[in-house]
């Protein structure tokens, strides 16, 4: 009867005002092979998937992990939009409908990153492109490529200049039909 299921208390385990208590180290499985796993050793909480399958975590809009007792966020996924990061508070990157922002414009302690291109802006017009043989291009405004470095040349197209000093006392480039 409702009394009895109220006051139940079994090996760690008690139903108290319409709440399921468990002691540490007792866990609530799920599935026949006890796949799903959730419990608290005294110290730390876990959702262990062990069965062959995945662990989906489903939210209809919104999924966001947050420092307990606080309102900071940690993570923040939005149904068909960015998925953020954040470092205390404060939101480092996330994902856009083209890539990754990094929110501070920083990338620091990466051991390499794999690139084709770096855009300056939405333009288009200043960019470095890395290609095949080892060739690293440099565009700046209209130009393309303005210089370009490979493993034997570094080159720059017509009336592009090598400019040296202060107040610019030498120019070296080459207008089409005769160097300078």
């Amino acid at each position: 009867d409702a009394t009895e299921i109220a006051n139940f208390d079994s090996n760690g385990i008690t139903i108290s005002s319409g709440d399921l208590i468990l002691g540490d180290n007792r866990k609530a499985k799920f599935g026949a092979s006890d796949d799903l796993q959730i419990f608290h050793d005294g110290s730390n909480s876990f959702i262990n998937e062990v069965g062959t399958g995945g662990l989906f975590i489903r939210a209809q809009n919104t999924f966001n992990v947050q420092k307990a007792g606080t309102s900071e966020f940690m993570i923040k996924a939005t149904s068909d939009g960015a998925v953020e990061l954040y470092h205390d508070d404060s939101k480092k990157l996330e994902t856009t409908s083209t890539g990754v922002s990094f929110n501070d414009g920083n990338i620091t302690n990466v051991g390499s990153i794999a690139l084709d291109s770096i855009k300056g802006d939405a333009d288009d017009n200043t960019n470095i492109t890395f290609g095949g043989s080892d060739v690293i291009s440099f565009k700046c405004g209209s130009t393309s490529p303005a210089l370009t470095v490979n493993t034997t040349q570094v080159k720059v197209e017509d009336n592009q200049k090598f400019v040296v000093g202060t107040g610019n006392d030498l120019q070296i480039y080459h207008n089409g039909s005769h160097s300078f």
